[in-house]
């Protein structure tokens, strides 16, 4: 594939596989900036090292920020848990 007259590679197609558990926050950050971003192997170097340093700013934002959504939904279970009797299961979610 050609853009403005950049030879580039269609994206590279990831798997990623996790035992004892979900995906970890890493994980889960290099899919979602895989489809956001492709840097190329053939961009000009330029553009490639801006590329290279826009994902690692992306990188430490979207870690903040999955961090985040994991923390308010084990805060929101919890309150549920809570609400609703289970205060010993809660008190383990929250430990998480």
């Amino acid at each position: 594939m050609t853009m403005h007259g950049i030879q580039m590679a269609p994206p590279k197609v990831n798997v990623i596989t996790s035992s004892n558990g979900g995906l970890s926050t890493d994980q889960i950050v290099s899919l979602a900036l895989d489809k956001i971003m492709y840097v190329s192997d053939n961009a000009p170097p330029e553009i490639r090292e801006q590329a290279i340093a826009f994902r690692s700013n992306m990188t430490k934002v979207l870690l903040e920020y999955v961090n985040l959504a994991r923390r308010e939904e084990r805060a929101t279970i919890s309150a549920v848990l809570e609400n609703n009797g289970h205060s010993d299961v809660a008190k383990m979610i929250r430990s998480i």
